[in-house]
């Protein structure tokens, strides 16, 4: 029987119960932050045994909450850094859900994580 179809024709049969399973977790969405994040840029010297990982738990840890975002840029051993010592960026991003940040929250954020940095892995600003 060809039903009045000139062109090949095809089917199949589905099983959705088994494709929405092999999905997994439906995405989730939320919408856009009100306000705008507040960018600093930081570099510490440390000792080389010390890991990103270390440095990135010790900068979520010395933050106040405000920190959304953190994002390794550079590691740097050679001119102008000491013998067994490295030189570690990142740049941080600050925000608050309810209202836009001022420079001086930013820099108070900033100068609590450096002093944990300087407690917990004697890691100095460069």
């Amino acid at each position: 029987m060809n039903y009045g179809v000139d062109c090949a024709l095809y089917a199949a049969e589905l099983r959705f119960d088994a494709l929405f399973a092999a999905m997994g977790a439906q995405p989730v969405y939320k919408a856009l932050p009100r306000f705008p994040a507040v960018a600093r840029d930081i570099a510490v010297v440390c000792g080389k045994a010390v890991t990103v990982g270390a440095l990135e738990a010790c900068i979520r840890r010395g933050s106040k909450g405000l920190l959304k975002e953190i994002s390794l840029f550079d590691v740097y051993t050679g001119t102008g850094i000491a013998p067994g010592k490295k030189s570690v960026a990142f740049n941080l991003a600050f925000r608050a859900e309810d209202r836009s940040l001022t420079a001086a929250e930013a820099d108070a954020e900033v100068a609590g994580i450096l002093a944990l940095l300087k407690s917990e892995l004697d890691a100095a600003l460069r």
